[in-house]
């Protein structure tokens, strides 16, 4: 029995592991044709954009060849119009800065002269330069923060300026000015400078830079300057109107010390051994102009610190103002506290007057027994005299002498000599003249003295 049923059973696994085996094998089937199709779309994906990203990359060498091509044709305009403004003559370089002085040679017109190596001498002489001009020739001197790679990159440290992968007289690849730099211009005095150097003086050295100038390359470019027929210039600080009388005098013997000018630049007038700094506001008939052999009107601009100069005399005039106005009604309340002080005491004057005069008894008879002559020596030398008599108070003396009006009640003393006796109105006004002069006789001489 036993063998029978195992005999019966084994089909029925057999079944249901062929089941369970052809369900996983679909699902594998299934996920293999799942992650086909999914590999399929990741590489139609990654074909679009790498497509895209070729097509990016030759759109933009076509947008940068395109821009290229541009800019080369607008250098190009810009040399020809510099050509044609010029007298045919072109001159695009960079060198290297180095000091120099024409004052060392004697030359008076010396502040903007700079020293050309020989090699632009050269170059201007085959475009015709000598048979065009004899006058001073004058250029455009600029100064760029940075430096374009490649030919005329800027050298590092210790590279000549004339090595062989930076040539000193590289054109500038755009022929064109560059924003955002400085510029002047300067005239030529000779081509003796050392191949691809500039020999700057040392106002144009400060005017492109100062201490960083020998760091970096000036731009030169030849260039006409008309004459100058006006200019407007602004001193820095308020006191060059103030300080000097004859400005023009001044000024024309500093523009003779010059031979171009240029809108932005800075001058420094010495005038009795005192500075005075004036900046280039504007210039006629160009932004750049020869102030050689020429008559030129200059108009002179408030200072910039004209604004604060002036502004702060305002306020210390206010302040002035304010304190003689504080100082006006201080006195003005003073006096009016002075009137009425003088008014009260005014009147209390007459008021103690007057009770005065109402307390006086009559004055004694002349012959009477008891009637002794009383006489008052007053500061200035003037002498009060009453009858009175002996039994009277110092008190009628000290009415008589309030009543009369010659000192103020209460302020003074009388007094004798010999002895010396000081009486006051508050202490012995009760005391009978008996009493203050026990010596006796007919007549009593008192001193009035006033109290401190």
């Amino acid at each position: 029995g036993w063998h029978y049923k195992k005999i019966i059973k084994e089909p029925n696994n057999l079944l249901m592991d062929f089941s369970k085996y052809s369900s996983k094998l679909e699902k594998e089937q299934k996920a293999r044709a799942e992650k086909v199709r999914r590999d399929k779309e990741r590489l139609a994906r990654e074909k679009a954009r790498a497509d895209q990203k070729k097509a990016e990359l030759e759109e933009a060498r076509r947008s940068e060849r395109l821009k290229r091509e541009a800019e080369e044709e607008q250098r190009q305009l810009r040399i020809e119009a510099a050509r044609e403004a010029n007298g045919g003559l072109y001159l695009n370089v960079r060198l290297q800065p180095v000091p120099y002085d024409p004052s060392e040679k004697g030359i008076v017109r010396g502040k903007d002269k700079i020293a050309l190596p020989p090699s632009v001498r050269e170059s201007l002489r085959e475009q015709g330069a000598e048979r065009q001009y004899s006058a001073p020739m004058f250029f455009e001197l600029s100064l760029s923060d940075t430096f374009m790679h490649g030919p005329t990159a800027a050298p590092s440290d210790g590279d000549a300026p004339n090595s062989e992968t930076d040539s000193a007289m590289n054109p500038r690849p755009d022929g064109g000015e560059e924003s955002g730099v400085l510029r002047t211009h300067g005239a030529v005095l000779e081509y003796s400078a050392s191949e691809g150097t500039i020999g700057l003086p040392p106002l144009i050295a400060e005017r492109l830079g100062g201490n960083t100038l020998s760091q970096q390359r000036v731009y030169v470019k030849y260039t006409k300057l008309p004459k100058c027929t006006w200019g407007r210039l602004q001193p820095i600080g308020h006191e060059f109107q103030t300080d000097i009388e004859n400005i023009r005098e001044v000024l024309e013997a500093e523009f003779a010390r010059h031979s171009t000018l240029t809108e932005g630049d800075y001058l420094t007038v010495d005038y009795c051994d005192k500075s005075y700094t004036l900046r280039v506001l504007e210039l006629r008939p160009a932004p750049a102009v020869c102030v050689i052999d020429t008559d030129m009107e200059v108009e002179l601009a408030p200072s910039l610190e004209h604004d604060e100069y002036m502004q702060k005399l305002r306020e210390e005039k206010e302040r002035v103002d304010a304190e003689l106005a504080e100082a006006a009604r201080r006195e003005a309340e003073a006096n009016e506290e002075r009137t009425r002080a003088e008014a009260e005491a005014s009147q209390l004057r007459n008021q103690a007057r007057a009770q005065a005069e109402a307390r006086l008894e009559p004055e004694a008879a002349e012959g009477e027994a008891e009637a002794v002559s009383c006489a008052v020596r007053l500061p200035d030398g003037a002498r009060l005299v009453r009858r009175m008599r002996r039994t009277q108070n110092l008190q009628a003396l000290f009415d008589f002498i309030d009543a009369r009006g010659t000192a103020e009640p209460g302020q003074y003393n009388l007094a004798t000599n010999y002895p010396r006796r000081v009486f006051t109105s508050e202490t012995d006004g009760c005391r009978t003249l008996e009493a203050a002069n026990p010596e006796g006789g007919s007549q009593l001489t008192f001193f009035l003295e006033q109290r401190a």
